[in-house]
């Protein structure tokens, strides 16, 4: 009876209402989104490779009436393009983008501007 007990509880039993969730912990290292722009002012952060596919980008930080921008390059940084554009505050966006060259960059800000930028994509990084 003991073994029976046992193989119901840990496959779960629908007739006698037993489900068996299992639950997982993430760390705040499984959630961190590589960050693309660190303090940035007007200007253009730094080239990063995009993997391709979904994705997002999340913003944070003191705008002072700058606009956030990201750009992707499909020629290797010759030619870029406006990927996601007007991010004027504190927020999230999604996008999809085939792989790339991206950069953000930030514009119109009034002096004291100083923007954190995350990029993250359906692949994990």
């Amino acid at each position: 009876m003991m073994l029976l007990f046992i193989i119901l509880v840990w496959v779960g039993c629908p007739i006698l209402g037993i489900l068996i969730e299992k639950e997982i912990e993430m760390t705040t290292s499984d959630m961190s989104w590589p960050q693309v722009a660190d303090d940035q002012d007007n200007g253009q952060a730094g080239v990063f490779i995009y993997g391709g596919g979904s994705g997002a980008i999340y913003v944070t930080g003191t705008f002072d009436s700058a606009t956030v921008k990201l750009e992707f390059s499909p020629d290797n940084g010759t030619t870029w393009f406006d990927l996601v554009v007007d991010l004027t505050e504190e927020g999230i966006t999604g996008f999809t983008c085939p792989p790339s060259k991206m950069r953000v960059d930030v514009s119109g800000g009034l002096g004291s501007e100083s923007i954190d930028a995350y990029v993250q994509s359906d692949r994990g990084g």
